[in-house]
């Protein structure tokens, strides 16, 4: 343990934020290739060793039961697996043959859906299989492997919605609970990486989903040219608002917990900001997707969500602009417009923190 560790130790213990003597970290000393090469060695005795139960099992394959069982089998296994190693073999190990079970699991729930398949019918099993997603991602205790699970449940889940005909709602549900798991990432301290892997998951559901809305609608403005007549019961331009709504509740909540009163010139024009993004949403959809991750990170000086919050924005920004519904003028001028609406607020905001510093000495 290095001398800078023990003075820090030293300094939490004299401003009483830890007691007693600083425990020992044991490091991994192995580099991160030697990590790769035990991770596919994880895939490949995957690979084999489940080729070899499948060919084994070939008979019982057109069963549905004997399939059923024989995927929470791989299951179970893999959550045993799981929560007694955290060797790189292991997991990945652990990993493969789950998502093995969970495939035939999964062809289990679809196997009744035929060509005459009621459309309800067929929405309760992609929402079937989202549950089921959901609740692996809560119960098997690997990070990657929550992540995916919550990936996995909300896309289905979104599917689901999409079959209801409800779409374009579920952004802001993906995007509220997002919010939440974030702000509330160290309020619950015993479940801390469970809580941060499922952000992810929703993080990456939230940027995927978003992602499809300019090709299947052409925009979120598309939606008011929609007549009375639509095939589904919402809009996109309800997705952008309810998207908006949970933008503003965010900036609000980060406010309140810092104490800051709202009649503050910086927090109303960081409230006008926050509607200027999102009506400019409207017309680039995904701006606000983007604007709130980048928050969140920004918050909790979390680098990686800040990259994919400013990826996200750079892809939104790119799609608005190379999608040929209108001329490329008229979107130069939106973002500019944007831009320098936003570089205004930002001075404003600014010039009156520096007023404030200099009215506090």
């Amino acid at each position: 343990m290095s001398a800078t560790h023990s003075q820090l130790w030293q300094k939490l213990k004299d401003a009483n934020l830890v007691h007693g003597e600083m425990p020992r970290f044991e490091q991994d000393g192995s580099p991160w290739y030697i990590k790769f090469l035990l991770g596919m060695a994880g895939w490949w005795a995957a690979a084999f060793g489940l080729s070899f139960v499948m060919l084994v099992f070939t008979i019982f394959m057109k069963n549905p039961i004997a399939v059923f069982i024989l995927g929470n089998l791989l299951i179970g296994g893999a959550f045993f697996i799981l929560r007694q190693s955290e060797q790189t073999f292991l997991e990945q190990l652990g990993f493969a043959i789950s998502l093995t079970g969970q495939f035939l699991v999964m062809l289990v729930i679809f196997h009744a859906l035929g060509s005459d398949t009621p459309k309800f019918n067929v929405a309760l099993n992609w929402a079937l299989a989202g549950l089921f997603q959901a609740v692996l991602a809560l119960m098997i205790p690997n990070f990657v492997h929550r992540v995916f699970c919550t990936w996995n449940a909300a896309i289905l889940f979104s599917v689901a919605l999409l079959l209801f005909e409800l779409p374009y709602i579920f952004s802001s549900v993906v995007m509220l609970l997002m919010v939440w798991c974030w702000l509330h990432e160290y309020t619950y301290a015993k479940h801390i990486e469970k809580i941060r892997a499922i952000a992810y998951g929703l993080t990456f559901a939230l940027v995927s989903i978003e992602g499809f809305v300019p090709f299947i609608s052409g925009g979120a403005s598309s939606g008011w040219k929609t007549p009375v007549n639509i095939e589904y019961i919402t809009q996109p331009w309800m997705g952008e608002l309810l998207l908006g709504c949970v933008a503003l509740y965010m900036v609000w909540l980060l406010f309140r917990q810092y104490k800051q009163p709202i009649r503050q010139p910086v927090v109303m024009l960081s409230l006008f900001a926050t509607l200027l993004v999102v009506a400019a949403s409207f017309e680039a959809t995904g701006l606000t997707v983007g604007m709130v991750i980048v928050l969140l990170g920004f918050m909790g000086s979390n680098r990686v969500l800040m990259g994919i919050g400013i990826v996200s924005l750079l892809f939104y920004v790119s799609a608005y602009y190379y999608l040929l519904e209108t001329t490329l003028l008229d979107k130069s001028l939106t973002l500019l417009a944007v831009g320098v609406l936003l570089l205004g607020l930002r001075w404003l905001m600014l010039h009156f923190i520096s007023q404030g510093e200099v009215n506090a000495r």
